[in-house]
This record gives C-alpha cells, structure tokens and sequence, in this order.
C-alpha cells in the first residue's frame, strides 16, 4: 500500500478509534465485497463541462472568497497537504494561484472580515489524541493575496498558550464560523472528556464557542456537551440507547449551524451529534446555550457510522432541515441509516417528513445495489451553506461515496425525488475495503452562477443541471449571498 493510499485509509480510522470510539479495523469490507473497483461513470440529467486534476484524489472541502468578478475555490484534499485556492473565474479552465495558502486541516471556514478588509480563513487542526503533540484548536488565517497568505491568530481548545507542545483533547473536527463575532467548534477540551472505559472509550467531542470580536486575540465564550459525554456522567451513558450501544458514535460531528448571527438577533444553531441525533441549541446568550430540543431517528439503529453526520439548514424559510447521516462500512449486509426531512416549525418538537430515497444503481451497471460497489455506500455532504447566489428552494444535491451525486427534487418536502445523478469512475484499488474510500466527497453550488463542484478521488468535476438552467461560464462578481449579510462589505 502506498504512503499516498495509507494517508488517505488510516486517518480517518484512527479519528473514529480515538475521538467517536469506533472499531480500528471493524469497518472493512465483507470478503464478498466486488474488486476490482469500478473505472465506468454514469451520468444522467446533469451535464459535465470539466476534469481537473485528472486521477488524483481531490476529495476536500470546498468554499469560496472572492475580489471583484474574480472567484476563487479555496479547498483541501487528502492526497495534497495544505491549503489550496483555485481562480475559477473561467470555469473551464481553473488556475491554481496557491497551493500551500495555509496549513493541513481537513476543514475550514472561509468569511470576509469586514472590520478588518481581509478574506480570512479559519483552520481546524485536529489531532490524534492519544500521540500527537502540538495545537489541538483553530488558526486564523488572512488569504485576501492568494499567492501570499500568513497566519492571523491561534486558538487552543483547552484554553491554554497554543505555542506549547502538549496539549490534552483531540482538538476540533467540523466547525462553523461566518466571519462574525462567534465561532463554533466541534471538540473535546480537556480530558474531562475522556471515557476510559465502555463501549465508548475515547474522546467525546462537544460544541465550543469563542469569541472572536477579536480576530487577533480568541477567547472563550462557553463550552457546552449532552449528558454523559463527561466522565462523571455515568447515569446518563447507562439510561441512552446510544451510550449503550457499542456501535453508536456518541460525539458531535459538527458543525453547529448558525444560519444567523446571534449579534445580528439570530439564536438558534442546529447541531449533529451522531448516535445522540439532532440537537437544536438556543444561543441567545452564547455564554449559556440551552438545549431547545434534541431529536434522533426512531428505531434507533445499531449501524457503523454516524446516525447524524449533517445538518442541512438552507431552506428553514420553508420550515424543514434535511438531516443526513454518514456510513462506515463497505459491502452489504449491514444495518444501514438513513436520511430524514423534518419539520422544524415548532424547533421544541422537530417531525419527520419524509426519508430522502436511497440512489439505485444505473440499469447497466453490474450490480443491484451500491452497496455491491467498491467503497463506502451513503450519504456524506450536502451543498456548503455559505456560497454565492441564493440557494435553490426546490432543488438540492448530496455526495453519496460511490454511488456519486444525487440530485433531488424536494418541491414537496413530503415526497423528494432523485431527478438526476453523477457516479464517476473510482480511485485507484487498495486493496482495502474500509471508510477511508469515498469516491465522491463534497459538493459546493454556485447558485447564481448555476455551477455544480465536486471532489472525487478521479479530481475536480464541473456540472450544471437543466434544473437550475443555463450555467454562466465567464467571470461575474457576486451579488448576493445564501445567508443574508454574509460577507457584507467583500471587495
């Protein structure tokens, strides 16, 4: 196995061994599991117009800065350390203006500081607990040059000098921040959040908020967990079928979602907690969060992966989120999650809609379900909820590993279709069936500009749907964006 392919397959393992207390090896493949992997695509109602980066695994996050009618997709993927950002003002013909702009972290935060006049990015720089030394926390980053980025700011979780060598925590993993007085951070801060024992041994991360009034100088705003993330919190653990069961993950992924400033009188932030569901926190006084309700599927499900990975919050003017979960495993056989609308409109009492459908493979493709194809087979992302233009109410796409893009029609929130699909061809074969394999990682909308990105391990790709109409292939400053206010102020 290469040291490219053993990057890619062995970091996310050990981040679910330490941090959500999952099986190091428990999540390969059944050995009836089909290899080779699959070099075929199948395309269906979307157009492709790009390949870049051809055959390398790109799959990232992505977001967004822009200066004037110059755009640029700021992303990091696994196979290249370290920030990259891409002027895609042409869409066809991408330019990399910076591929070191800031450090390795598998997510970030981009948003224009307008007190400030930069574009800054916020980086978080997880660990594995248990070995590495060095800052468990965030990086604050000024990007507004691509070519010459330098460091801002350093946060460390615990509270503690973020120049020292040891630190305890994992440090964050998803995380949220708009450019606005708070950001949200998904991690464990102490060592208080250690479980030594039980099914659930190893960090429990939970929500951190720091004020960053003060870009330069972070400070704490609170930290808050569910009950029985804490080590004293053992009647809690014993009464939740989550904390029971050995394969439930009992940590909030992130991020919490803010989808309005709470110093512009926003309040709520939406959050997902994997086996402990969707919570929904009252931030009006962002120095005591309260939990206004906490909601996870019924049946509970004993599966590999995480019950509650995203929490989609675009279209909450239409009264629902799209909650979505993230599978572990490869192959069949398995206990799978699923994919929940909710009505929101009484947030003290969130009710299912509907389950989003579940892809099917392509009549010629060699296999009957996409479990049967080589990798993982779920949901992971959903369309970033910062981007230009404002998001389409009726129309919506999510990566699904290697069943690829699946793009949904959810005019009736109580009836979603799947309208069309990309699967592209797979990565090269390790020879290892376990959760580092993700086809299709990530996908990030130009909504105004009717331009569809996703991160595969095959590289970039570029899509347009007739759903969203004619996609505008030239350079256009950006008028508006998906939250109101957002990046108000930007060059």
């Amino acid at each position: 196995m290469s040291k490219k392919t053993l990057f890619k397959v062995i970091l996310p393992l050990i981040w679910a061994a330490v941090v959500l207390g999952q099986p190091l090896w428990g999540n390969a493949a059944p050995s009836s599991a089909p290899k080779p992997f699959e070099k075929r695509s199948y395309i269906s109602n979307l157009k492709l117009l790009g390949h870049t980066f051809k055959g390398e695994e790109r799959g990232g996050k992505m977001q967004m800065m822009v200066k004037g009618d110059r755009r640029y997709l700021v992303q990091t993927a696994f196979e290249h350390p370290g920030g990259w950002i891409i002027d895609v003002s042409d869409p066809l013909k991408p330019v990399v203006v910076n591929d070191k702009a800031f450090p390795d972290g598998e997510n970030f935060q981009v948003a224009w500081r307008n007190d400030l006049k930069k574009w800054v990015v916020m980086v978080t720089l997880q660990k594995n607990a248990l070995t590495d030394t060095g800052l468990r926390g965030v990086e604050f980053w000024d990007i507004t040059d691509p070519a010459h980025t330098k460091l801002l700011s350093s946060w460390a979780v615990d509270g503690g000098d973020p120049g020292r060598t040891v630190q305890e925590g994992s440090g964050p993993h998803r995380s949220y921040w708009d450019g606005g007085r708070y950001a949200y951070l998904s991690t464990s801060p102490d060592n208080g959040f250690y479980l030594p024992d039980g099914p659930h041994k190893g960090y429990q991360n939970g929500l951190q908020i720091i004020d960053v009034s003060d870009v330069m100088k972070p400070k704490l705003a609170a930290n808050w967990h569910m009950p029985g993330q804490q080590v004293g919190e053992a009647a809690a653990r014993a009464t939740s079928e989550a904390y029971t069961d050995p394969n439930a993950a009992t940590s909030i992924h992130g991020p919490v979602y803010v989808p309005k400033p709470i110093e512009a009188g926003g309040r709520y932030g939406y959050g997902s907690w994997g086996g402990l569901g969707m919570v929904i926190n009252d931030l009006s006084d962002p120095a005591h969060p309260k939990m206004v309700s906490n909601w996870t599927p019924s049946p509970h499900v004993s599966g590999k992966g995480l019950a509650v990975h995203t929490i989609d919050v675009a279209r909450l003017n239409r009264g629902f989120v799209i909650v979505t979960p993230e599978e572990y495993g490869a192959g069949c056989g398995t206990p799978r999650f699923e994919s929940f609308i909710l009505d929101i409109r009484d947030l003290a009492h969130p009710k299912k809609l509907a389950m989003l459908p579940s892809p099917v493979p392509p009549a010629e493709a060699p296999y009957k379900s996409f479990c049967g194809r080589y990798g993982r087979f779920g949901t992971h992302n959903a369309p970033h909820l910062k981007a230009p233009g404002k998001a389409d109410p009726n129309f919506t796409c999510y990566t699904w590993f290697n069943a690829g893009l699946q793009c949904y029609d959810i005019a009736d929130p109580k009836t979603p279709k799947i309208i069309s699909y990309f699967i592209p061809e797979q990565g090269a074969d390790d020879g290892v069936q376990v959760m580092g394999i993700r086809t299709v990682d990530d996908v990030f909308i130009e909504w105004d500009r009717k331009l569809i990105w996703i991160s595969t391990d095959t590289g970039n790709y570029l899509l347009s749907s007739p759903r969203l109409g004619e996609p505008i292939l030239k350079p256009m400053a950006v008028k508006q964006w998906t939250l109101d206010g957002l990046n108000k102020g930007h060059p």
